[in-house]
């Protein structure tokens, strides 16, 4: 290149550059941004009145610290919702909320209570959330807005608290309450409740369990032994005498004998695959009902002769696991037996003994009549009489038979029941039917029937 060439482009690119450079006018568009999106929500730190009695017996309060990043704020871009998911626990402040952490990526303003204008909101400001609040987002140049609710959720009931209620009050109302001895069973969303007559008949009282009526019992075509009867694979199995019986949901006071299976003494309960039995000092276990297998069991104990029963309890880290608790008495000692199970195959377990040795203490198995255990909130729960003839703690084992507290899941006063028929229905609801005086109940755990809220919301954050 010739350098004449040359010194003619320089020239041409400096001024060029000096034109722009001069050049005032407006006529540059700048977009601002449309966005109007909360993106990250943290609660700070809140207060908590909690009630207790002094020493003196008298009502007294203390305030307790509730750290907001144990509850973690929900955001659904979809419905435009914030929201946590875990509510704070009962008698939590929430008339001044802060906010550690609120992403936004425009400015925001929370709609007055009193005035039902909008006001400037500071995240780190108190802020009363007593009721759900209507937040505006808006974009820079506050062309574009969008608006979410906020709702700060507190349980309204203690989360572990037991609570019962009286479903049926009298013998009047309950044709179960003359029964000597009974027991309940739930298939799907009717509650059975069979039972034995000072005659010696055997009946079954018929109730649902979303509008309860014990009032009327039919008589059973077969004197099956009522304590027997287990629900297992769709279908009622109960004994009479040693043979085997069934019986179908539907019509449950017609029973027809199962051919083909051996004598049986107990039927014990029902896990998830398997239906088990006890004949002599052997445990046999069933999958179809019809073809029993003998069960594999450690040496150098035996097994209860009296007041046996059985449930299964899933284990709470492992959902391919889980156990098989039996309980009973034999010479007047109570004995506890366990079965795990590997639900994938791997591994076979024997049935053992778990010794009801006296370290247990106040922990021990108790001696107990008219049993039954149930499976419940992870745990084992045994029910029955004392050998006083009255209605015992219900007595909770969370380690798979090896240890019963007797304080955990607190019943109502049944004071003369000779009998109690106990089941769990599908909402976690314990049944409680009591022989003796017609009373019937229902509890659960207040946790076990708080709705589950889903966290995923698949439309796209972008409008």
């Amino acid at each position: 290149m010739k350098k004449s060439s040359f010194f003619a482009l320089l020239l041409s690119l400096i001024l060029n550059i000096a034109f722009v450079g001069c050049d005032t006018s407006n006529d540059v568009d700048y977009e601002l941004s449309r966005d109007c999106l909360v993106s990250g929500v943290i609660m700070g730190n809140l207060q908590r009145t909690l009630h207790t009695l002094s020493s003196k017996g008298e009502d007294s309060t203390y305030v307790v610290t509730v750290t907001g990043t144990m509850y973690p704020m929900h955001i659904d871009q979809k419905n435009n919702l914030i929201f946590n998911l875990d509510s704070l626990p009962v008698g939590t402040d929430v008339s001044k909320v802060t906010f550690s952490t609120f992403n936004a990526s425009g400015t925001g303003s929370l709609k007055s209570m009193i005035t039902g204008k909008d006001t400037v909101f500071v995240a780190s400001d108190s802020t009363d959330f007593t009721v759900p609040r209507v937040l505006t987002v808006y974009s820079a140049g506050a062309k574009f807005s969008r608006q979410y609710t906020i709702d700060i959720r507190v349980h309204r009931e203690e989360a572990d608290t037991f609570a019962w209620q009286t479903v049926s009050e009298g013998a009047a109302n309950n044709a179960a309450a003359h029964y000597t001895e009974s027991r309940a069973v739930v298939c799907g969303k009717q509650l059975l409740v069979f039972g034995k007559t000072q005659t010696g008949t055997a009946e079954v009282v018929v109730s649902s369990t979303e509008t309860p009526d014990f009032s009327r019992s039919q008589q059973l075509n077969a004197p099956i032994l009522v304590e027997s009867v287990q629900y297992f694979a769709g279908k009622l199995y109960a004994l009479n005498g040693t043979r085997l019986m069934t019986a179908s949901a539907d019509a449950p006071a017609v029973w027809t004998p199962v051919e083909g299976t051996p004598d049986l003494t107990v039927l014990a309960g029902a896990g998830t695959d398997s239906l088990y039995a006890v004949h002599g000092n052997s445990l046999f276990a069933t999958a179809n009902g019809t073809v029993w297998v003998a069960s594999s069991m450690e040496e150098g104990n035996s097994l209860p002769t009296e007041n046996i029963c059985a449930s299964l309890q899933k284990s709470r880290v492992d959902e391919s696991y889980e156990s098989v608790i039996l309980t009973g008495t034999r010479e007047g000692k109570a004995s506890v037996w366990r079965r795990d199970i590997d639900r994938k195959g791997d591994y076979v377990y024997l049935w053992i003994n778990l010794p009801q040795t006296e370290e247990l203490g106040k922990y021990a198995c108790p001696v107990l009549t008219h049993t039954t255990l149930i499976s419940y909130d992870d745990a084992v729960v045994l029910t029955g009489l004392t050998a006083e003839g009255e209605v015992a703690p219900f007595y909770v084992s969370r380690d798979y038979g090896r240890t019963w507290r007797p304080n955990d899941m607190k019943h109502p006063a049944m004071p003369q029941s000779t009998s109690l028929a106990v089941a769990v229905d599908a909402d976690h609801y314990v049944w409680v039917v009591c022989s003796g005086t017609g009373n019937v109940y229902k509890g659960r755990i207040n946790r076990l029937g708080w709705a589950q809220e889903d966290t995923r919301f698949d439309r796209s954050v972008r409008r």
